[in-house]
C-alpha cells in the first residue's frame, strides 16, 4: 500500500502525478502522519539552517569577487591616470 509522485516540468511548471494502491483513505492517513513527521523533524530544521548558511556563505563569496573586479577595474584607471600624469610632467 501507499502512493507515489511523478514530476513533470510543464512550460517551467512542475506538474504532479499521484498513483496509489490499496485503499486510497488509508494512503490519505499515511501520508497525514508523514507530513506532520517530516514537518516537525530535527532532520528538517537542520538541513534548513545549512541551506541558509550555504547561501550567506555563497553570498559573501560572490560579494568577495565582485569587491576584487571593482578594485581591479578602479585601480587599472587609477594605474593609467597615474602613468599619464608623469608623462605630462
Amino acid at each position: 500500500m501507499g502512493f507515489t509522485v511523478k514530476h513533470k516540468k510543464n512550460s517551467g511548471m512542475i506538474v504532479r502525478s499521484f498513483t496509489y494502491t490499496g485503499d486510497l483513505e488509508k494512503c490519505i492517513e499515511d501520508a497525514k502522519k508523514e507530513l506532520e513527521k517530516k514537518r516537525s523533524s530535527e532532520e528538517r530544521t537542520f538541513l534548513r539552517w545549512q541551506a541558509d548558511r550555504a547561501k550567506k556563505a555563497l553570498d559573501r563569496y560572490e560579494g568577495r569577487i565582485d569587491d576584487l573586479l571593482a578594485f581591479i577595474q578602479t585601480a587599472n584607471r587609477k594605474l593609467a591616470e597615474d602613468r599619464e600624469n608623469e608623462k605630462e610632467e
